[in-house]
């Protein structure tokens, strides 16, 4: 290198410069070293921003795949509850099936029950009729053997009050025998009756 000059700045590795070319080399040193540190901070700031970008991207890439994942799982879900759904209508519209079934069954039994209960209710109230008029020709009967013997007892009564009467006033033999016969043929058709 040459010696340097005064008032002269050595710039890089060319030649020294007076001072009015120094003051120009300075500035344009300041230049490009503040132009290298704006091209160090865009480049730091581009480098973050493409780890940023890059960080986004694998986050983005990830909730993707989370996404997809609960879709499956949402899809998943949503087919077992729409299976669940049908067995479960399925076991429901069974059961329905078998308890009006079940009903039209009670209703028929109940349907037997009153037709058989219609017939034993007749047969009973045939029965009690029968018995009814049983009864009352039993009644009857006893009615008429009680005029009759009413009957009886009032003819025996008069003919034990003619007896007396007879007795009393004393006919002849003859007379009392005719009376005795006359009573007794009616006293024995009497009891066989």
């Amino acid at each position: 290198m040459p010696p340097k000059a005064k008032g002269s700045i050595a710039v890089g590795d060319g030649p020294a410069l007076d001072g009015a070319g120094t003051k120009l080399a300075i500035q344009q040193s300041c230049k490009i070293h503040s132009l290298q540190l704006q091209l160090r901070e865009r480049a730091f700031a581009s480098s973050m921003a493409n780890e940023e970008r890059n960080a986004m991207a694998a986050r983005l890439e990830e909730m993707g795949k989370s996404m997809d994942k609960e879709r499956q799982s949402s899809s998943s879900t949503k087919m077992d509850m729409a299976i669940t759904h049908q067995r479960v209508q399925e076991s429901l519209a069974d059961e329905i099936v078998r308890l009006s079934q079940a009903i039209r069954d009670l209703q028929d039994e109940a349907a037997e029950k009153d037709v058989q209960f219609d017939v034993i209710r007749a047969q009973h109230e045939l029965a009690i009729s029968k018995k009814d008029n049983e009864v009352l020709n039993i009644k009857r009967q006893m009615d008429d053997m009680a005029q009759e013997f009413n009957g009886m007892l009032s003819a025996t009564l008069d003919r034990m009050s003619q007896r007396l009467e007879f007795v009393s006033t004393g006919p002849t033999l003859p007379a009392r025998l005719n009376l005795d016969s006359q009573y007794a043929f009616k006293w024995s058709s009497m009891n066989t009756t």
